[in-house]
């Protein structure tokens, strides 16, 4: 399944060929590791939202990968960020801080399925403009 971590949610909910997403509204990156602590449900992919208050989803990405209490499974889960920023710095900075794909708001289904199926075939980094 692909657990969508956005206070915004609405934003994918547009896209019906993703039934089997989750969808949580965290106010900020901390409590995306608390979810996932948290959790008992197995979960593929995270598509992230990149600018939360207090701990934005850059660092949440880093704490997930560097996390020595959770599960090995969960510390290499693929991340898409979901992002308003398209310059090339800030696609660099969502792959150094372990962020496996990249899409653009506002984001258009046939870039976000291409990240989602880059991202789960290949398990390699990957950008798509949401233009």
């Amino acid at each position: 399944s692909i657990w969508v971590f956005n206070r915004f949610a609405f934003i994918v909910k547009r896209f019906p060929a993703l039934r089997a997403l989750r969808y949580f509204r965290p106010g900020n990156g901390k409590e995306v590791l608390e979810i996932l602590h948290n959790s008992q449900a197995g979960c593929d992919l995270i598509l992230m939202d990149v600018q939360m208050p207090e701990m934005d989803g850059f660092q949440a990405c880093e704490a997930i990968r560097q996390s020595e209490t959770l599960p090995p499974e969960l510390r290499k889960i693929p991340i898409i960020a979901l992002t308003a920023h398209a310059g090339s710095s800030y696609r660099e900075r969502c792959f150094a801080a372990g962020m496996n794909g990249f899409v653009i708001k506002p984001i258009q289904a046939p870039k976000l399925y291409e990240a989602i199926e880059n991202v789960m075939s290949e398990g390699q980094p990957h950008a798509c403009s949401g233009m």
